[in-house]
């Protein structure tokens, strides 16, 4: 393990999503166990934080909101999958946890019971914005909110397979969210009340299923990290197009985040969940791996 590196103690963690706070802390995902990783300002290793309960099924996307204190985390039934959890079965939820303590603050099923929570992104309205995978669709949570609300929904998201999944902010004020499943980018106009306005389908150069993604900070424009094709990458998106430039390659990552010049990448190791040459294996130790960011 390389200096800055922080591991990830276990053997089926599978983590799926990290995010950060600006003090240094990181916060990491399981799909594997069902829980949330905590590794605080400088350490070399991440500790359970929020540690499996009966609300928690396996835990792709999570997110840091400093200005609410809270820790959004995206739950879902993976048993048709092969994957059990102390949650055992049932529908897509955005879980709300105190930042610092993990305590409970909200829990928000999906409209209908159905879809797939991913991935979060806070707006400039305090509101969190979350991307559903299987139906083409980003809800959102209002501050102080009790429930989520469908905030806008187009066919061009991609209507079969597993398709948005990482979401973010640009400095423009505009959303932008990644298609997974189709690899495609995509930029949702955001008005000055917060509406959603046309959905663009942004051009430029191939990725390849396109996962984590953040806003950079301290960027030039509007510029993003994104796990993608086995890289950690750089976008910067201009106008209706975008531009791509590998920073470090990974060939499991799915989830980035950044403190301060580094940023740090997460490896899924999925097919040792699913791969049936592979499942029921030990892969190789998680690690949150430190990239500096120049």
């Amino acid at each position: 393990m390389a200096a800055g590196d922080v591991s990830i103690p276990g053997a089926r963690v599978f983590p799926e999503s990290i995010t950060s706070t600006q003090d240094g802390a990181l916060y990491i995902g399981s799909i594997g166990e069902a829980q949330v990783y905590r590794a605080a300002p400088g350490a070399t290793a991440a500790a359970p934080f929020i540690k499996p309960n009966p609300q928690l099924r396996s835990i792709t996307g999570v997110l840091a909101d400093e200005g609410s204190g809270t820790l959004y985390v995206c739950t879902n039934d993976w048993s048709m999958l092969g994957v059990t959890s102390p949650g055992g079965k049932g529908p897509p939820t955005l879980m709300a946890y105190d930042l610092k303590t993990g305590a409970p603050k909200g829990s928000y099923v999906f409209p209908g019971n159905a879809g797939f929570c991913n991935d979060i992104a806070i707006g400039a309205d305090g509101a969190a914005y979350v991307t559903d995978s299987v139906m083409p669709r980003v809800l959102r949570l209002k501050k102080g909110g009790g429930a989520l609300e469908e905030w806008v929904k187009n066919d061009m998201f991609g209507t079969k397979g597993i398709n948005l999944d990482g979401i973010a902010f640009g400095t423009d004020g505009n959303l932008y969210v990644t298609g997974f499943g189709e690899s495609k980018m995509f930029m949702i106009a955001v008005g000055k009340d917060m509406s959603a306005g046309a959905v663009t389908q942004l051009a430029g150069d191939p990725v390849k299923n396109p996962d984590g993604f953040r806003a950079l900070a301290g960027g030039t424009g509007n510029q993003f990290l994104l796990a993608e094709g086995g890289h950690m990458s750089l976008v910067t998106i201009d106008g209706g197009k975008y531009t791509v430039k590998v920073l470090a390659d990974d060939a499991g990552a799915v989830g980035v985040t950044q403190v301060g010049k580094t940023a740090y990448v997460v490896s899924g190791e999925l097919n040792y969940l699913f791969a049936p040459n592979l499942k029921g294996k030990n892969p190789p130790p998680f690690v949150a791996k430190a990239v500096t960011l120049k």
